[in-house]
């Protein structure tokens, strides 16, 4: 990993394994490793689902119906 834009990382090699764990109601940001590296948080890039869960993005599609 390199140092990409703003100070953050980036991917600059070919990796062989990429792994994305996404927590269970939160949808503001998801963890990624490659090839068995360390976990890196990688936030949303819109700012107005930092802090919402899915719910809210359910409901902001409008395919909630309680």
């Amino acid at each position: 990993m390199n140092e990409g834009p703003a100070g953050g990382r980036s991917l600059r090699e070919k990796v062989d394994d990429v792994e994305i764990l996404r927590w269970d109601g939160d949808i503001s940001a998801i963890s990624v490793r490659a090839d068995n590296g360390p976990w890196l948080t990688v936030p949303a890039c819109d700012e107005k689902w930092i802090g919402k869960t899915e719910l809210d993005l359910i409901a902001e599609q409008g395919a909630f119906c309680p």
